[in-house]
């Protein structure tokens, strides 16, 4: 392969992450479809809200933090590109120290 594919393989891969995550998701019942309840692609501060309220693991201050800490781009919503990179950082699991 040259260059160029190779470069054009890794660029379609990237591209067809948030569409894997979803499908992946929709498959196994959870994740980022489980917290999408209306079905529109994204994740309101309302659908996260109500989803991590029911485990009762955070409270609503943590509930609060780790959604802004994931709406990267602060439009008020979590994309499944977003929620795939907070899963990666650290899935909302407190850190030794904070325990």
């Amino acid at each position: 392969m040259n260059k160029r594919s190779i470069l054009t393989a890794v660029i379609a891969a990237f591209l067809a992450l948030p569409l894997a995550v979803t499908a992946a998701d929709k498959k196994k019942g959870g994740g980022f479809a489980a917290l999408d309840t209306n079905g529109d692609g994204k994740v309101s501060k309302e659908e996260f809200t109500a989803a991590m309220s029911k485990s009762g693991k955070m409270n609503e201050e943590q509930i609060g933090k780790r959604f802004a800490s994931m709406d990267k781009d602060g439009n008020g919503s979590i994309s499944a590109e977003e929620f795939a990179a907070g899963q990666k950082s650290g899935g909302g699991k407190k850190k030794k120290s904070e325990n």
